[in-house]
């Protein structure tokens, strides 16, 4: 009878013994939040260049000029450990004219711009495909271009891949990102 005893003890001392060391383990740290390098050489300038290529990238949908669109695209071709930008061919600017103009975009705002390294940036764009009537919501998707810098020159490139765009801000931090955006492009008020 001892000895029927003795196991629950022991499995219960195991349990227990494991459950403390689960305790214990420090999770990794997040380091997205802090600065990278490259992202505090940036400038104001920096920004508003990218700023600015989105905006007429996402004016050009706006207003059906879809080839205009595609032709400031670029995709990324991986030569052995290295990924440079290429032009979009006459393939990647078909398949895109045919796909954006089954959209209309009726509007667009910036949620976020998130710079990490000259390689992985991000910026989210919502686009408002129509405006909601009668208190209705807008219907929206959101669009992900990730700008390179390389050269002293930014480009956008739309990560395409099977499984869609690959982004680098986790889904739960975007929330917080679009108010870091929003809050950098507020013009403080002058007394």
């Amino acid at each position: 009878m001892k000895k029927l005893l003795f196991f629950p003890f022991l499995f219960l001392a195991l349990l227990f013994s494991a459950c403390s060391s689960c305790s214990k383990q420090e999770k990794p740290a997040d380091d997205f939040d802090v600065p990278t390098e490259f992202e505090q050489k940036l400038t104001e300038h920096d920004t508003s260049e990218v700023k600015e290529l989105v905006e007429v990238f996402v004016n050009h949908l706006r207003n059906e000029r879809y080839y205009e669109a595609a032709g400031m695209l670029y995709k990324l071709e991986h030569l052995g450990d290295r990924t440079t930008p290429v032009e979009y061919d006459n393939d990647d600017i078909e398949r895109f004219v045919n796909v954006h103009k089954m959209f209309v975009v009726e509007d667009y705002a910036i949620d976020y711009m998130r710079f990490r390294e000259s390689r992985e940036n991000e910026v989210c764009i919502n686009i408002i495909l129509r405006k909601g009537k009668d208190g209705q919501k807008d219907i929206t998707t959101k669009f992900f271009l990730n700008p390179i810098h390389l050269n002293n020159q930014w480009y956008l490139v739309a990560d395409d891949t099977p499984s869609g765009t690959n982004t680098i801000v986790p889904a739960e931090k975007r929330d917080s990102m679009k108010k870091v955006y929003k809050d950098s492009q507020r013009v403080p008020v002058k007394e």
